[in-house]
């Protein structure tokens, strides 16, 4: 008899096991046949021992290395009693993969000879508590309140976009209400990519500019109380003679305000080099002054939580100070921020930047160095005070230009441009997605790629990406004409239909919150339909969205959009009209449905103060003279004074005439002056008469009053009391009567 050797009393003997029969010792022979046979020692399973595991903390989807005894042979690993996916890597080593849904508890191992209890994992999941405040509008601060927020790397606002954080603690996360935002749940994501949610935040859209008006208009005085309201409208767009040159970048900050960069010299005729900020109704900010400004293109824009802007390019110098190679970050008063150290700083052109929750900051271009450190090959992130991170390694990088760049919410980096190559390996053709440390993420399976260069990222709620470009094959299929959707993990999502797709480069998208694409420009038709110049907005599914009419369109290429909290759509890029409308040189706003946004737009849900006085009760009744203004705010938006309505003192009354002017109790008098017509009473000598009527504003009737003796006439209104003439009463007196007696 032979047995294989190290078997042991767990492992089967094979088809004929029928025909042995085992004895307490391990011997074995074959019944009635023979004498007994050789002797085979069959040991026990051994049980397995863990000696240690690390890390001993983490989160649901962290990997585990265990080291113990007895580990070749494991059929299960759990923690908490929740089964964990495992891998054996040696007899005294194993990697498991701790399970959604587990909890804190001790890890265990086991074999068929039995199980080995270790210490215990703790399960650090984001947990959410509680949400504060729990509505507002772009900027505001939400502080969000639970247990392990320190591993949060993206909050999600409802369908709309990513918030940046201020502060993180493992019980507190503060985090700035995006523009893009929308109401529903926050979704928090964690660095292995777990998420969780809160209760509904409800995003309330800050209107773009705020104009108060006061009614109604005309001259009034207080003879009676007035009504004085109140209303809001947002105002028109207005850029005057606009950009002489194109615009590349545009974003628009927490507060409505504009950021537009490119390579103009002039805004509205006056001189304006690469960077202006604009007032939501497109009137320069004087408030952010640039200077002399850029001596090279701008290409790029974002702005931080804390309101600093940084700006991308092929400049070297701004305001005068040179050696601002290609990046740097302005103060919100646009002043350089000193505290933004970036030495000799890039080597050629930034293309792309991208400000991480956590306030790092991604830059993408055609640059291979940074400061003095060689070999940062196209991208690079930077730390808060603008030192290069080296948590974040690319090693030899891209061997061409990354010209767009996107954040997901659990921390990994999505980069499209011209490459083929990352860090060394070929068939990264034009798009790749990277770990939140910089490594090829390998659950991101592109196949062969793009054919062509990827120009613009944008990421859904949902985690999908959009890609647009120069390309028309993505993975080996053709037809994908310069706009692809992919799903999370990077195969192509075939529920995106663009049927024929564009006709020319997309150089821009912008995911609106809603869902739908704002798709930006140099073609001319898209899916076979003509006449769709440069701007597009498509529906969910990759269908042209009708109800946004662009007419005619641009005559020129559109590099950029941005979608304002309230709806409206900007439009940058190096055309001179829309629609058939010339002078829209290089900036439009246009309207939900695609129109030219240049009249007000009215605004419901407006607050009210008025002055004098800080009333806030709309609409205001006052007789007091004075003038009056409001101001109207709503969703963190503040107008400046309205038009003055100024009320006059009411008119003090005059009497010319009054006839009758004898007569008893009870007789009628018309009276004839000025500024009779809010007269409140009149008398005679001092006592009142009754039911005056009639009233216009140079006469008025009254009813002599019971008891009136001779004696003057006046008359009151608001504005004062006039007095006439003398008003003879001639009261019915009876002397006698005769006879004093009599019958019927």
């Amino acid at each position: 008899l032979s047995l294989a050797r190290g078997a042991r009393l767990d492992q089967s003997f094979g088809a004929h096991d029928s025909d042995l029969e085992l004895v307490r010792h391990g011997v074995a022979r074959l019944p009635d046949t023979s004498a007994f046979s050789n002797t085979v020692t069959v040991v026990a399973c051994p049980v397995p021992t863990i000696t240690s595991f690390t890390p001993g903390s983490g989160e649901t989807g962290t990997v585990v290395t265990l080291t113990g005894v007895t580990l070749g042979d494991v059929t299960g690993v759990s923690v908490n009693n929740v089964a964990a996916p495992f891998t054996i890597l040696s007899a005294t080593s194993l990697s498991f993969t701790v399970a959604a849904g587990t909890t804190t508890g001790v890890v265990r191992v086991a074999n068929l000879g039995g199980t080995a209890v270790g210490g215990t994992f703790t399960v650090l999941n984001p947990t959410v508590s509680g949400i504060a405040p729990g509505s507002g509008p772009a900027g505001t601060l939400v502080v969000i309140s639970g247990t392990n927020l320190d591993r949060v790397r993206g909050v999600r606002f409802g369908t709309g976009g990513l918030g940046l954080f201020t502060a993180q603690a493992a019980g507190s996360l503060t985090v700035r209400v995006p523009v893009d935002a929308a109401t529903g749940a926050l979704t928090l994501t964690s660095v292995n990519g777990n998420t969780t949610s809160s209760a509904t935040f409800t995003y309330a859209p800050r209107p773009a500019g705020l104009v108060a008006m006061l009614g109604p208009l005309g001259s009034q005085d207080v003879c009676q109380p007035r009504s004085l309201t109140g209303s809001a409208s947002s105002p028109a767009f207005a850029t005057g003679t606009g950009f002489n040159v194109m615009v590349q970048a545009l974003v628009v900050q927490a507060d409505g305000r504009i950021i537009a960069g490119g390579r103009y010299s002039t805004f509205n005729a006056a001189a304006q080099n690469r960077l202006v900020r604009l007032l939501p109704d497109g009137a320069i900010d004087a408030s952010f002054t640039t200077g002399t400004g850029f001596n090279g293109i701008v290409t790029s824009a974002a702005v931080q939580a804390d309101g600093k802007v940084l700006v991308g390019g092929s400049f070297s110098s701004y305001n005068g100070t040179p050696g601002q190679n290609g990046i740097i970050r302005l103060n919100a008063d646009g002043s350089r921020d000193a505290t933004f150290v970036t030495g000799t700083g890039f080597n050629a052109t930034v293309f792309s930047l991208a400000v991480q929750a956590d306030g790092k900051v991604l830059v993408g271009g055609d640059f291979t160095s940074y400061g003095v450190a060689t070999g940062q090959s196209r991208l690079i992130r930077l730390n808060a005070d603008g030192s290069r991170d080296a948590t974040f390694v690319t090693g030899a990088g891209f061997n061409s230009v990354v010209y767009s760049l996107a954040v997901q919410p659990d921390g990994s980096v999505l980069a499209g441009g011209s490459f083929t190559s990352y860090n060394g390996t070929g068939g990264q053709n034009r798009l790749i997605r990277l770990t939140a440390t910089g490594s090829a993420d390998a659950t991101w399976v592109a196949g062969t790629g793009f054919d062509g260069t990827v120009l613009s990222l944008a990421v859904q709620a949902d985690g999908k990406v959009l890609a647009g470009g120069l390309f028309t094959d993505y993975n080996g299929a053709a037809g994908v004409n310069r706009l692809v959707r992919l799903n999370a993990n990077g195969s192509r999502d075939a529920g995106f239909g663009i049927g024929t797709g564009f006709d020319n480069i997309v150089r821009h998208l912008n995911r609106q919150p809603d869902g739908k694409v704002l798709v930006g420009g140099d073609f001319t038709a898209y899916n076979g339909t003509t006449g769709l110049n440069r701007l597009v907005r498509l529906n969910p599914d990759g269908t042209r969205d009708a109800a946004f009419a662009t007419g005619t369109g641009f005559d020129g290429i559109v590099f950029a959009t941005a979608v304002q909290a309230t709806g409206q759509v900007l439009a940058a890029g190096d055309f001179t009209s829309y629609n058939g409308t010339a002078g829209q040189n290089r900036l439009v706003r246009l309207t939900t449905t695609g129109t030219l946004d240049t009249t007000p737009t009215p605004v419901s849900g407006a607050t009210f103060t008025f002055s004098p006085g800080n009333s806030t009760t709309n609409p205001l009744v006052t007789s007091t003279a004075g003038s009056y203004s409001a101001t109207a705010s709503l969703n963190g938006e503040t107008s400046l004074a309205s038009n003055s309505i100024t009320l006059t003192a009411c008119p003090a009354p005059t009497i010319t005439s009054f006839t009758p002017t004898t007569g008893e109790t009870g007789t009628v008098v018309t009276v004839t002056g000025t500024n009779l017509s809010f007269a409140t009473g009149a008398s005679v000598n001092g006592t009142a008469g009754n039911t005056l009527t009639n009233n216009t504003g140079t006469s008025l009737t009254f009813t002599v009053g019971a008891g009136s003796t001779t004696g003057p006439v006046r008359v009151t209104t608001p504005g004062g009391t006039a007095t006439g003439g003398t008003f003879t009463a001639n009261p019915v007196s009876i002397t006698g009567i005769s006879p004093n007696s009599g019958g019927t």
